[in-house]
């Protein structure tokens, strides 16, 4: 089948596929796919978080015993009050 110069060529027959290209090539990797990179950035992440949140951890419970201290101090207090008011 020959054309005149400057024609446009007819489309390719449909059903084929060209060889060498599926529906994943060069689209990068498949959906769900972490790359390691990606993945040490993640763990990294993750890993800063939990330290955040056991430092944050840590100050709550040194409140709680600063608070108890207070409590017991003004317990004693209390109970040194009434004791000197007996005698």
């Amino acid at each position: 089948m020959s054309r005149p110069p400057g024609a446009i060529p007819p489309p390719h027959p449909s059903g084929g596929v060209a060889s060498g290209v599926g529906p994943n090539q060069g689209a990068g990797p498949p959906p769900g796919y972490v790359g390691s990179q990606q993945q040490a950035a993640m763990m990294k992440q993750m890993m800063a978080m939990e330290q955040e949140k056991r430092a944050q951890m840590h100050m709550m419970e040194q409140q709680k015993q600063q608070q108890l201290f207070r409590e017991q101090r003004q317990q004693q207090q209390l109970l040194a009050e009434q004791v000197s008011s007996l005698a």
